[in-house]
């Protein structure tokens, strides 16, 4: 079984998976763990990945882009990859990796 999970602190889940029933059946090779870190996906120099509510108020909010923009480019790539004459292959390269 493979589990991946997007979180701002990804380095929280493997102290508690590897002290665990989850960290034998990794060691097992029953399961798979992977975090990615969403400050990865950003493009501004402050890795923001929050943002202030619409119309105000208190708390805040996930931004889309750095969840679905580059994970929903990825995903088309690999759909088309058969199709690769409508991409550049630089700008192929950049996406995926």
């Amino acid at each position: 079984m493979r589990l991946e999970t997007l979180s701002v602190f990804p380095e929280v889940f493997s102290p508690y998976l590897n002290a665990s029933i989850m960290g034998r059946a990794q060691k097992a090779n029953i399961f798979e763990f992977y975090t990615h870190d969403l400050r990865d996906w950003t493009h501004d120099r402050h890795r923001t990945v929050d943002d202030a509510p619409f119309g105000g108020g208190q708390g805040m909010l996930m931004k889309p882009a750095p969840i679905f923009l580059r994970q929903f480019v990825r995903f088309l790539i690999r759909l088309t990859l058969s199709h690769m004459w409508c991409f550049s292959r630089q700008w192929v390269d950049h996406i995926l990796k």
